[in-house]
């Protein structure tokens, strides 16, 4: 398979199905937050009515998203005799 093509293929639709179910009813407010309560004077755009909790940052994202899925883009090689 062309390397390139395989980067631009579309999430399969189980992915698709999860973002329903990860807004679940919201109306407003950030969906990805941090663990945390906002910080006092947080730009109210970046806070979550319901638990106050802020909007988690691209870069904070970024390297969830890496750590999460390191395996995955890069397995570990499978030793002889281990399967």
């Amino acid at each position: 398979m062309d390397p390139l093509a395989a980067q631009h293929r579309p999430a399969p639709p189980s992915t698709a199905q999860l973002l329903p179910r990860l807004i679940a009813g919201r109306t407003r407010g950030p969906l990805f937050l941090t663990d945390r309560k906002a910080r006092t004077g947080t730009v109210t755009l970046n806070v979550c009515p319901q638990t106050e909790r802020a909007r988690l940052s691209y870069r904070r994202a970024k390297e969830i998203f890496e750590e999460s899925t390191r395996l995955l883009a890069t397995p570990p090689l499978l030793t002889r005799g281990h399967r």
